[in-house]
């Protein structure tokens, strides 16, 4: 089955988080052309105050 995951972590708060078991396990079967990183990306949202 596909599971999408968001999280504001990075994978090293994660994997000191949750431990490398989890990590690996997370990242099994993960490749270049199915994991999407959004880096310093600016906020579009509008602000109304």
């Amino acid at each position: 089955s596909n599971t999408i995951i968001t999280t504001n972590l990075t994978s090293a708060d994660i994997q000191k988080r949750y431990g490398r078991p989890f990590m690996s396990r997370l990242m099994k079967g993960v490749d270049k052309d199915h994991l999407m990183v959004f880096n310093d990306l600016t906020n579009k949202r509008k602000q109304y105050f």
